[in-house]
């Protein structure tokens, strides 16, 4: 068994990174999708999706060209197969995962531009936001080249073929060139037609390509006159359009002779000469696409284990290229180089390859923190290594916080290597050590993909008589068994034994199967071994390892950081942070993890997020956000903010407990001494250089008695609900998309990290798209309006992104409710019912029978009743109930109501409780004439209006409610008399137009006079803030960035933007502007929409500047 004992030599950065869409895969039709019934993905390939968290999907592949003519339309609509795809898509996507596809326009049939353009521009229409690519064609000169072929019908209407023929390139050229500009006609027109769409996707052509039977230039020519020939057919329209150049990678080198990587231009098919040499040809750069890549299917000495270490070494080359997207191919297919399985699979079944694949996929993928947005990438890194000898391959990928290594044994004998840890531990925390091997249980000897049945297998290779004669010699041979060799009528052979190369001896003289390791057979499984050690110290890893092993070694690290002399920004990650701010006004952020702040000297901003973080804010005047976790703070010299968040937080101060004074504050600790004066909140134990103590025993323990501590809430880094009391309290969201609910009191909601919805009073939200959405959506599912309770929780759970629209709407169709009235109709009675109930009206012919269509190709009721529900016409219909139904729930709509019936009842404003109350009793449903019998039958009412007759009455009214006109009394009276009552003379006096205008600046006025209610702090991202019935104040600070929206601001509410540092008042106007029918401020990366605003309903006391 060799030894190899393997040190780094050099490492040299490439300033190449993995992408996300470097794991795209193929979605083919008729392999991964159904053909017929729902034409939907199938299960297998469905289940290798989600396993391999793939998003990036290339569809049809190349069926486009010769199974399935997706450009088709069928009565002016995107056709049934192509439809439930992209549905599927949608259905299957989440705002923070959205499945992006890549469709393959054919080239090699002469497909009407006309028809093509209409496709691109419905398909973008409908499913822009998926869309990212379109590639122009597939394999031009790929496959059997018939001269004269008829190109004018698409194999798919031929009976019984599937044959295309290959393309020259001038005939690729001018095809492209016809497809190039009717795609970008689709996509300007519908940029015309829909400019709010903006959707734009790239347009790839082909690399010119001199290996197949099609290429002019097969065997005399080059690619670079390949290119030059495909680019001289594309006018110039056409080639600005082209945003990427497409390529296939599949590795073809069988090393038969030595295993070794030898980065000849044949293992990397010269792709790096290729894209250079278009790009000269284009004249300028474009990206690399590699949309199919794997192990050539039929290089059968490069599968099974084999494929594993070829995956990596491919991968690398793909980084190393700057390769824009790379979609693997076959995910599952009857093949040999299948990923996960044979097409036939239920679920997932991976290969050894499929294993490699996995371990890049779940370990390399860019991440992005939550709270910080940084993204943690992974560099390719080029390396040099000692005693490798080539036999041990190395594949090297570093980030801030990992570094990520593969070590292959390139090798046919078992052998044992030594890898130095030592270059890369001087930061670690960690080692983690996974070595991928062959699970002997799967293997069998054969190479055959079969099932569990012994079905579905492959077809067997053919040998020479070369290989046969080896194959015989093996021990365990039966020349009786068709599985080890079979003659065919015309003298061939073929096996489902793996390459004669790849069989190894495990014994010196083997007598049976078992005496052998099938390095290459096709469908064994891997098998994931954890390697364990004490690697931090010792510095080594053994790894004892199989012919073609591959061993994975995650080093995680923590990301040191430092600054110097000047004012700075840090922003750390996902991981464990050290930042040094040392000297000037530096701003820190960190994020996730264990970290460790210090600000040094200057007054700096440290924000270190979730996780257990030591900060030390040094001198200076430092503001402290904990955040989530058990956090230690060291105070320092100088004026300090320090907010704790969640956890059980710990401040520790340098003097002794009786050096410093201390006093509450606006729901502040304030401590002064030692030349410190630190203002705390959200902090659980104070330590002193005498004692350690907490808070609340502290608090206690201050001269004069106990003293309450602000009662908070303090949110994590996930998604948190944080609801209030009627007591006054602080909700702070912190990291993760947050809903904060103050209910009732004088609260100070704040959002933090993510995107937030902060509801100051019991409900909130109104007037907002995810309000109007439920409204619909309830509408169109059980034909009525929504409870108000249910559509409070649905519009949280739509606007916060818990739910999406399309599971809102596949939850309510599986109520009892929904069932009833549409579960067991017929296709025409659901959408019959439909009409009725959402449209109120009867099915027109052409609508009908275009929903039935819709239904029979494959749509699912779930996106019939969506269609419905966001329909122009059922939006036009229920867009006064809506806004009804909103204004009628909506604390706010009822303040001045509220205000004008007390003057007119009482001649007096209301006391703040008799406000609080009737404001609450109206918004939870109470009638307006209930609330003003209620007053009327009050001793205060009766002993001013008693006794009165109808005239007085009136006159009393009038006098006591402002702006109305006294000529039009008799009106009243007269109706009185003829026996209106007398609530609803109150409701019409009270709400005249002219009583309105007249008591605006008293409501305004009296709600101010209450002081504030609630402050609502708005965060990083995107948030969206409901105030309350009082005057509430809205926050807004430069490292709030994002675009926040405030539901329902009032003209007694504030707006709060003193950290812009606006000289005054008309300073921050200037930054201001009426969109429609809302008001937009924008500055600083932040911007805030003051939904249904008037730029002259905000005043100049509502901007607070100080």
């Amino acid at each position: 068994m060799a030894s190899y004992n393997v040190s780094l030599a050099s490492a040299t950065a490439t300033g190449t990174f993995v992408q996300d869409h470097h794991f795209g895969t193929n979605a083919l039709h008729g392999v991964n999708i159904d053909t017929t019934g729902d034409m939907l993905p199938h299960d297998g390939f469905v289940a290798a999706v989600d396993a391999l968290d793939l998003t990036h999907l290339r569809y049809p592949g190349g069926h486009a060209e010769n199974t399935l003519d997706v450009t088709r339309l069928e009565d002016g609509q995107l056709r049934a197969e192509v439809r439930a795809f992209m549905d599927w898509v949608v259905e299957n996507s989440t705002p923070d995962k959205m499945i992006q596809v890549t469709i393959v326009l054919p080239t090699k049939i002469d497909i009407p531009a006309a028809q093509i353009e209409a496709f691109v521009y419905l398909l973008l229409e409908q499913y822009g936001d998926h869309i990212t690519g379109l590639e122009i064609g597939n394999e031009y000169s790929i496959g059997k080249r018939v001269e004269g072929f008829d190109r004018s019908t698409h194999p798919e209407d031929i009976p019984d073929s599937d044959f295309v023929s290959s393309m020259t390139e001038s005939e690729y050229g001018i095809s492209a060139n016809r497809v190039i500009n009717a795609a970008q006609d689709a996509i300007d027109r519908l940029a015309q037609d829909r400019p709010g769409l903006g959707h734009d996707p790239a347009i790839l052509i082909q690399l010119g390509d001199t290996n197949g039977a099609g290429s002019a230039y097969k065997g005399n020519g080059s690619w670079d006159d390949a290119n030059e020939a495909i680019l001289e057919w594309l006018d110039q329209r056409a080639m600005d359009a082209i945003d990427g150049a497409v390529a296939h990678y599949y590795y073809n080198q069988s090393h038969v002779e030595t295993q070794v990587f030898e980065g000849t231009y044949q293992e990397v098919r010269s792709l790096d000469q290729r894209i250079d040499n278009f790009n000269e040809h284009l004249g300028r750069e474009v990206p690399l696409y590699i949309t199919e890549w794997n192990v050539l299917n039929t290089n059968m000495n490069q599968q099974g284990m084999a494929a594993a270490s070829t995956l990596l070494e491919m991968f690398e080359v793909m980084v190393q290229l700057d390769t824009a997207d790379a979609f693997i191919w076959p995910l599952q297919h009857r093949i040999s180089n299948t990923i996960a399985g044979n097409r036939s699979d239920d679920g997932v079944d991976l290969s050894a390859g499929g294993g490699a694949f996995k371990l890049m996929a779940d370990n390399l993928r860019p991440e992005t923190s939550a709270e910080t947005g940084h993204v943690e990438r992974f560099e390719s890194i080029d390396t040099e290594w000692t005693g490798s000898n080539g036999e041990v391959e190395t594949n090297y990928y570093a980030s801030p916080y990992h570094d990520v290594i593969y070590v292959s044994l390139r090798d046919l004998d078992p052998g044992t290597v030594n890898f130095d840890l030592r270059p890369f531990l001087e930061e670690a925390v960690s080692v983690d050590v996974t070595r991928m091997t062959m699970d002997p249980a799967s293997s069998d000897g054969l190479s055959d993909l079969a099932d569990e049945n012994g079905l579905n297998r492959l077809g067997r290779r053919y040998i020479d008589a070369e290989e046969y004669a080896a194959l015989s010699q093996l021990a365990f041979f039966d020349g009786s068994d068709k599985n080890h060799i079979q003659t065919t009528g015309d003298g061939q052979y073929r096996t489902y034994l793996p390459t004669i190369t790849g069989i190894v001896t495990l014994t010196g003289n083997p007598d049976s199967i078992e005496g052998y390791y099938f390095a290459t057979e096709t469908d064994v499984d891997p098998l994931f071994v954890t390697v364990t050690g004490d690697f931090l110290n010792s510095g080594t890893v053994a790894l004892n390892m199989m012919p073609y092993d591959v061993a994975q070694i995650v080093i995680e690290k923590k990301w040191v950081q430092e600054g110097g002399s000047g004012d700075e920004n840090f922003t750390g990650g996902i991981g464990m942070d050290v930042v040094l701010g040392r000297h000037g006004n530096d701003t820190i952020s960190t994020g996730e993890g264990d970290d460790t702040l210090k600000g040094g000297y200057g007054d700096d901003l440290l924000n270190a997020g979730s996780g257990n973080d030591s900060i030390h804010a040094g001198d200076g005047n430092d503001t402290v956000f904990a955040g989530a976790g058990d956090d230690l703070i060291e105070t320092g010299r100088g004026t300090k903010v320090i907010h704790g968040g969640a956890g059980k937080d710990t401040v520790y101060l340098d003097g002794n407990t009786s050096a410093y004074t201390a006093t509450v504050v606006n729901g502040q600790l304030r401590l002064i001494g030692d030349g410190t004066d630190a203002r705390i909140d959200g902090v659980e134990t104070l330590v002193f250089a005498d004692q350690r103590v907490s808070v609340t025993n502290y608090l206690n323990g201050l001269e004069g008695g106990p003293v309450d501590q602000p009662k908070g809430q303090y949110g994590t880094a996930f998604d948190d609900l944080l609801n209030g009391s009627s007591d006054d309290e602080i909700l702070s969201g912190d990291a993760g998309h947050d809903i904060l609910v103050g209910q009732s009191g004088n609260d100070t909601l704040m959002a933090g990290d993510g995107t937030d919805l902060l509801i100051a009073e019991e409900r909130g939200l109104y007037g907002t798209d995810a309000s109007e959405q439920v409204y619909r959506i309830y509408k169109a599912v059980f034909g009525r309006e929504p409870d108000v309770n249910g559509h409070q929780y649905w519009v949280t759970q739509l606007a916060s992104t818990a739910r999406t629209h399309a599971e809102i709407a596949k939850g309510f169709m599986g109520s009892p409710e929904f069932q009833t009235t549409y579960g067991t109709t017929t296709d025409v009675d659901f959408v019959t019912l439909l009409y009725q109930n959402v449209l109120g009206r009867a099915p027109d012919p052409g609508g009908l029978n275009a929903w039935l269509s819709n239904l029979s190709d494959g749509m699912s009721r779930q996106m019939v009743v969506r269609h419905f529900a966001e329909s122009p016409e059922n939006k036009s219909s229920t867009h006064d109930g809506q806004a009804d139904f909103d204004a009628r729930w909506d604390a706010t709509t009822w303040t001045d109501d509220v205000f004008r019936l007390f003057q007119t009842v009482f001649d007096r404003a209301p006391d703040a409780d008799d406000f609080q109350d009737w404001t609450q009793s109206l918004s939870n449903g109470v009638s307006l004439e209930s609330a003003v019998n209620t007053l009327m039958a009050s001793p205060e009412f009766q002993a001013s209006f008693g006794s009165t007759t109808n005239t007085e009455f009136v006159a009393r009214l009038y006098q006591n409610a402002p702006g109305n006109d006294s000529g039009d009394s008799a009106v009243w009276i007269r109706a009185l008399d003829a026996g209106l009552d007398r609530a609803a003379v109150v409701i019409g006096v009270m709400n005249s137009p002219e009583a309105v205008a007249a008591s605006q600046a008293a409501v305004k006025a009296y709600v101010q006079s209450l002081g504030l209610d609630d402050v609502l702090e708005a965060g990083s991202g995107n948030d969206i803030l409901s105030g309350g019935v009082g005057c509430d104040s809205f926050v807004f600070d430069t490292t709030d960035k994002g675009t926040h929206i405030v539901t329902d601001l009032e003209p007694w509410d504030i707006i709060d933007i003193s950290d812009f540092g606006y000289a005054d008042v008309d300073a921050a106007f200037a930054h201001m502007q009426q969109q429609g029918d809302d008001v937009v401020f924008l500055d600083q990366g932040v911007t805030v929409v003051f939904s249904g605003v008037e730029m002259d309903d905000i005043t100049d006391d509502m901007i607070s500047l100080l």
